[in-house]
């Protein structure tokens, strides 16, 4: 019983889930939760994973995930288009004609707020 205590305290404070090469084999360095089609696409991105004594994720600490659209610039929604989808509309007529616009939050209904 002790040297499994000294031997499970010495392998937590050698390795931990974030990055080390054995240790990775079992739990890995990065997570997302998310679509696999939006990890690292406009706001959304992995992230590192917090794992239980028994190497399973029980959280995936700094991850982004999609979201609805806002009017601020960033593509929450992840789908690589800033601000389309606004509410029920979509701006992507707008960027289509106006790529060089960054910001123009236009939908059909007028200028989000």
């Amino acid at each position: 019983m002790y040297n499994k205590a000294i031997f499970y305290a010495l392998l937590t404070t050698l390795f931990s889930c974030s990055g080390n090469d054995k240790l990775s084999k079992i739990c890995p360095s990065k997570c997302y939760f998310g679509n696999k089609n939006t990890k690292n696409i406009g706001e959304c991105k992995e992230g590192i994973p917090i794992c239980d004594e028994n190497f399973n994720i029980i959280k995936c600490e700094g991850e982004i995930v999609p979201t609805d659209e806002i009017c601020d610039g960033k593509d929450q929604n992840c789908d690589g288009i800033t601000d389309n989808r606004l509410g029920q509309t979509s701006s992507t007529w707008f960027n289509e004609l106006f790529p060089e616009e960054t910001n123009p939050c236009i939908s059909v209904f007028g200028v989000c707020q």
